[in-house]
Order: C-alpha cells, then structure tokens, then sequence
C-alpha cells in the first residue's frame, strides 16, 4: 500500500481529542508492506485512514478485515470522497467529503449518487465545505438527489476564522446542517 504518513495523534474534526493512529493513504506515497501497517495498527483504538484510502481498495480492505478479525473492538474512520464504493463489509465510520462544486469538475466527475447513496446507507457523515450561497445549494441539490437526511450532513469550511463559522453556523441553523470544525488545523496548523 502506498503510504505519505503514518502518525500518533488525536481526532481532529469528528470526536477530537480522541487519541488514535492516523493513516495517510495517498498515490504519492512511498510502498509500505500491508502487515507493516497491520502491526502499528493493532496497537490502538482508533485508526483513521485519511488521504485517499479507497484508490487501494483492495489492500485496504485487507487489512482493516484483518485488524478486526484481531480485535473487533478497534474502531476504525475512514475519509472518502464518495466516488468510490469499498469492496469490504467490515463495520467501519465512513466520512464522506464530496468534492466542492468549484473545483472544476462536472457534476458527474465528482457526484455519484448509486455509492453516494451506499454510504448514506452506511451510516456515514457527509461533509461538505461551504464559503457561500452557491456552495449550500450544492449541498441541498446533492442532499435531495442521494435522499440524504439533513442530520447527516455536516458543513465546515477551510478557514476557520470568526466571520467564516458565523456563516457556517447560520447556514447550519437555517438549513438544520450540522457544523464541523478541523481542530487540527484550528490549534495546531495541522
């Protein structure tokens, strides 16, 4: 699997503080051996898999079936963009960040509303960074094509300043959204 980052630390945006081993999946990484990352793994519990862990589906699914068939009590969160489905049935947090409207993709490049709609049945929070009116449209829009509930949903946005989460809470009030706040990069530039 390829691996940017193996690291000790704590939760950042959903139940922070929560002490756990975060693993950074990413294309650009450097090859790390699936039982490499299954041994530091099983010494937590809490693993996030971040980055882009669903490119490697395959070994993904590999070791988490393999993590809990040790221990079915390590919890596992894995970040996805919503364009991928796993290939795996192992009970895991799923937090889907669908990819912003202004990225210059089609709606079809970064909307897939058959997986969108396996995660939703999967229990997962749907994150959506919003900076304005357009960007909340995107989200109601997704919202009622993936028949995703209002409670599921989560907004943040990239710069955490006050102006930025009295947007994000009104909107959140207005809309009954939830807020999502990277604490990481909030306290820590992380």
């Amino acid at each position: 699997m390829l691996i940017k980052e193996i690291k000790e630390g704590f939760a950042q945006m959903f139940e922070p503080g929560r002490y756990c081993l975060i693993v950074n999946v990413s294309n650009d990484g450097a090859e790390m051996l699936d039982e490499e990352i299954y041994n530091k793994c099983i010494h937590f519990p809490y693993i996030l898999f971040v980055g882009n862990p669903l490119d490697q589906k395959k070994e993904l699914g590999n070791i988490v079936k393999k993590i809990y068939k040790f221990d079915s009590t390590i919890d596992i969160g894995i970040y996805v963009n919503g364009l991928i489905k796993p290939n795996f049935n192992t009970p895991v947090r799923y937090f889907v960040n669908i990819v912003k409207k202004g990225v210059g993709m089609k709606f079809e490049e970064r909307v897939n509303p058959k997986i969108i709609g396996w995660f939703k049945n999967m229990n997962s929070k749907f994150i959506f960074d919003a900076g304005n009116e357009d960007d909340i449209d995107d989200v109601i829009m997704i919202m009622k094509e993936a028949a995703i509930a209002k409670n599921r949903i989560w907004l943040t946005h990239k710069e955490m300043t006050t102006e930025c989460l009295e947007q994000i809470f009104g909107w959140c009030r207005a809309y009954d959204f939830n807020f999502a706040i990277n604490y990481g990069e909030l306290f820590w530039n992380d």
